[in-house]
């Protein structure tokens, strides 16, 4: 009897042992710095000086997903070659500048406008490796879904007065597509390092932005504007408010706003095996 429950004992464990032994599971965490590519410009965001009582306006092309970030990630090992990745990605802060300059009648004034973006990635992802004891090679291939805080800090100076608007830009979350390539150095069974190149390619085209704060000489304050001052609605088709006056109560309309987030990074990392 003792026997005959020992074996029924051993025959329930042993599933649960082999699975412990040969988790599919792992847990990884990766530190990047990216670099934006395929840069492009957007209306309204130009550098403009003034030489010779003549204006000049430099188009300036950039991209918002420059900047350092970091990961954690679930991998799922489907077979020794195989397996799903599922990543939780966090973009720092990335900034870009641009200089206005303006005069009217005998009065001028500078501008700075700070462009600025930080955001938060879901990214499912396939990998595809070697499965060597020590050093081996990755490719990885998904989605990236995304969720951005994006913000426009408009400051300009006229004489001894400096005004500061924060816009804050709304918008939908953004698919875009996802790749990396890499090596992976196994230490122990459990613990490898990884270096790799990743590659995320998305634009942001928001929906509405809308002053979020007013400050004037460094001192905030409720500004006095009109909706038609504060707030912009973005549409495909919009009607030439400059010359078929405008309601000042309502939004701006301006057409739709296209903003770059592509970018290829440097990542170095670390995997666990559970």
């Amino acid at each position: 009897m003792k026997k005959t429950l020992f074996t029924l004992l051993l025959t329930a464990l042993l599933p649960i042992v082999i699975l412990a032994q040969k988790s599919p599971l792992s847990i990884g965490f990766n530190a990047n710095y990216n670099f934006g590519i395929q840069n492009n410009s957007v209306e309204t965001f130009v550098n403009t000086k003034i030489e010779n009582n003549s204006t000049f306006v430099e188009n300036k092309k950039f991209s918002l997903g420059q900047g350092p970030s970091i990961m954690g990630s679930l991998l799922f090992a489907v077979s020794d070659y195989t397996s799903i990745v599922v990543g939780f990605r966090y973009s720092f802060l990335a900034k870009t500048e641009f200089t206005t300059e303006s005069v009217v009648g005998t009065v001028s004034a500078l501008g700075t406008r700070n462009l600025s973006a930080s955001r938060f990635g879901l990214i499912p992802a396939l990998q595809l490796n070697t499965d060597n004891d020590k050093l081996n090679i990755y490719v990885r291939a998904g989605l990236s879904i995304n969720f951005i805080n994006q913000k426009l800090i408009d400051i300009t100076q006229v004489d001894s007065v400096t005004i500061e608007e924060t816009w804050e830009y709304k918008g939908k979350p953004r698919f875009g597509f996802y790749g990396g390539l890499g090596v992976q150095y196994n230490i122990t069974k459990k613990v490898r390092i990884t270096l790799g190149v990743e590659f995320e390619s998305f634009t942001y085209v928001p929906s509405s932005a809308s002053i979020e704060e007013y400050r004037r000489n460094n001192v905030a304050s409720k500004p006095n504007y009109l909706p038609i001052d504060s707030e912009i609605e973005f549409n495909d088709w919009v009607e030439d408010q400059y010359s078929q006056n405008p309601d000042p109560q309502e939004a701006l309309q301006m057409p739709i706003q296209t903003f770059t987030y592509n970018n290829m990074g440097i990542s170095v990392g670390i995997i666990y095996h559970l």
